[in-house]
């Protein structure tokens, strides 16, 4: 009795059996797999990175224009406060002596 169940189970174990020609060609697929997930996984990493460095160059941008708003802002207060502060143009701005230059069309 025992040796028939032996011949059985090694019938079946037999049966169950993969080829070493299918494993290999389970063993291409499953490394295929792999390789495939690899991919996406570094494309995956490489657009977050890119995502994090358009961030970054956003948010230092935006920090840039802030602080020459603030600058701009400031000088513009120092000016409001004390307008004597700044040396006036010679003349007042305006031109002195010279002939006068024509400017567009005199009718």
């Amino acid at each position: 009795m025992l040796a028939k169940v032996t011949l059985v189970m090694a019938i079946d174990r037999e049966r169950t059996r993969i080829s070493p020609r299918a494993q290999a060609a389970i063993d291409r697929t499953r490394a295929t797999t792999r390789d495939s997930i690899a991919v996406s996984r570094a494309v995956a990493a490489a657009r977050a990175d890119e995502t994090k460095a358009a961030a970054d160059i956003l948010k230092a941008t935006r920090e840039a224009e802030a602080d020459a708003v603030t600058v701009t802002h400031d000088a513009y207060e120092d000016y409001a406060r004390d307008p004597g502060h700044h040396e006036p143009c010679p003349g007042g701005g305006r031109r002195q002596g010279g002939p006068r230059l024509p400017v567009g069309r005199r009718r």
